[in-house]
């Protein structure tokens, strides 16, 4: 006695995208976590780039006080 997949499973055609419920789930499984991988990836990407202009702005700062302060002190002396 032959028992087809479909039925041994309980597999039903999705009309939508033609493809089978498992497989469907999974596509759309797949298209999640990418999703959220590339969300996380900018995430970082946007504070690391932001941390790194603050610390760079920090630096620049600190030495454009120092110099004046430096500039100051010349003037005093």
């Amino acid at each position: 006695m032959f028992i087809p997949w479909s039925t041994r499973f309980n597999i039903k055609g999705n009309l939508n995208t033609g493809l089978s419920e498992p497989a469907t789930v999974v596509v759309v499984v797949v298209v999640v976590v990418v999703v959220l991988v590339v969300v996380v990836v900018v995430v970082v990407v946007v504070v690391v780039t932001l941390l790194h202009f603050s610390i760079a702005l920090h630096i620049l700062c600190s030495l454009a006080c120092t110099a004046k302060d430096f500039r100051h002190e010349k003037f005093y002396l």
